[in-house]
């Protein structure tokens, strides 16, 4: 399994993962949660949603899009 060590770079449940290559990689998660990993680091990204996102997915790393409950689509 896996667990974070601490709250960084946030500390809610991921539930979907989308790798457009090695070095772009979006998880999206619980109360709006997107976290971004560019081949070296994680880092949370601003959803502007409070709402869980449960779906993470894209064409190529420059065009990604995140679902959750009630239709919520990002893009």
């Amino acid at each position: 399994g896996i667990c974070w060590v601490l709250p960084e770079p946030q500390g809610n449940w991921l539930t979907a993962l989308y790798a457009a290559s090695p070095s772009a990689i979006w998880a999206v998660g619980e109360a709006g949660s997107i976290v971004f990993f560019d081949g070296s680091t994680w880092r949370s990204q601003a959803s502007g949603v409070s709402q869980s996102l449960t779906t993470v997915f894209g064409s190529d790393a420059g065009d990604v899009w995140a679902g959750g409950s009630g239709g919520l689509l990002l893009h």
